[in-house]
């Protein structure tokens, strides 16, 4: 009797309750995702309970999230509007990371001087990503389209080595690659700076999850805020950056005067209720997609601001 009884006591206990899977966020390498990589570090940022999921580039997060293989993702804005398009998640922006003034910029080879050099020659940018974004903006600053370009389909982490060998005349690209090719000699023709309030990136999260997750939300949008803190007021903190980045803590500082970080009550103000700042700078920006071609149908965006009632007082809205 008492061996049956040891037989179930340890059967019941093989049916608890499995823990739960991390919460996989999306990122790429930019300067302001490193900051929860440092809140993971400090322990801001549990990693059995989150899970940092570095991808190659813009393209590779994109899917990932679209296709629901990662449940948070690091995008621009304008990615956030296409994979809505898409009908294949629904998202919601957790928090604004930061605005890029340069950060994302079009960087020609020596003879090239202005946008207007562009035409006709090999132009590297990652399509479906805020890369072919800004190309498209470059383009019409120098009253050009994208047929007046030969444009070569290559993600950033690919664009240095085509530079350097000269198989492309131009790349449009982002920090820190932004950063090797101009040390490498390139020239900027043109850059987010000419673009302000338009190249956002926002960490979304797609709703089911955030239904469900409440708490988790709340963590995340809290290790931000002390990152940002720490960044700020931390050589230290910014060394350990710059390392991860495989760059100096002086450069990293440029690199934060292109890329401005952007703090939770900041967000807080553009994505708030009652009218989120951010509403008319996504209505303007799905516009200029669709003129563009770059999205093929106008989708309601209003749910990307739209916050589950239950968690009224989180963190991530105040």
């Amino acid at each position: 009797m008492l061996a049956w009884l040891a037989v179930v006591i340890l059967l019941a206990a093989g049916c608890g309750v499995e823990p739960e899977a991390p919460l996989r966020i999306g990122t790429v390498l930019w300067p302001s995702t490193e900051l929860l990589f440092l809140a993971q570090d400090r322990g801001w940022l549990s990693p059995t309970e989150f899970r940092l999921v570095e991808f190659v580039d813009d393209g590779e997060a994109i899917r990932a999230f679209r296709n629901h293989a990662v449940a948070a993702a690091w995008l621009s804005l304008d990615e956030v509007l296409a994979v809505t398009a898409t009908g294949l998640v629904d998202p919601v922006i957790l928090f604004v990371s930061d605005e890029s003034r340069g950060g994302d910029a079009v960087v020609a080879q020596p003879d090239l001087i202005t946008a207007a050099d562009l035409k006709d020659r090999r132009v590297a940018a990652q399509i479906n990503t805020v890369n072919a974004f800004l190309l498209d903006r470059a383009l019409k600053s120098a009253d050009l389209q994208a047929s007046d370009v030969q444009l070569v389909n290559l993600p950033p982490y690919r664009q240095l080595s085509a530079f350097l060998k000269r198989e492309v005349d131009a790349v449009v690209t982002y920090e820190p690659v932004r950063s090797q090719i101009v040390q490498a000699g390139g020239v900027e023709i043109f850059s987010s700076a000419s673009t302000p309030f338009e190249v956002l990136r926002v960490l979304a999260i797609r709703r089911d999850y955030l239904e469900t997750h409440l708490a988790q939300a709340d963590a995340l949008c809290t290790a931000w805020h002390a990152a940002f803190g720490a960044i700020q007021s931390s050589r230290e903190s910014r060394a350990w950056v710059a390392a991860r980045l495989n760059t100096t803590p002086d450069a990293l500082d440029s690199m934060f005067e292109r890329v401005r970080l952007v703090d939770l009550p900041e967000s807080r103000q553009w994505l708030g209720p009652p009218r989120p700042q951010l509403l008319p700078t996504v209505a303007r920006l799905q516009g200029e997609l669709l003129a563009a071609g770059l999205m093929t149908v106008e989708t309601p965006f209003d749910g990307l601001f739209s916050w589950p009632p239950a968690s009224a007082q989180s963190p991530c809205r105040g």
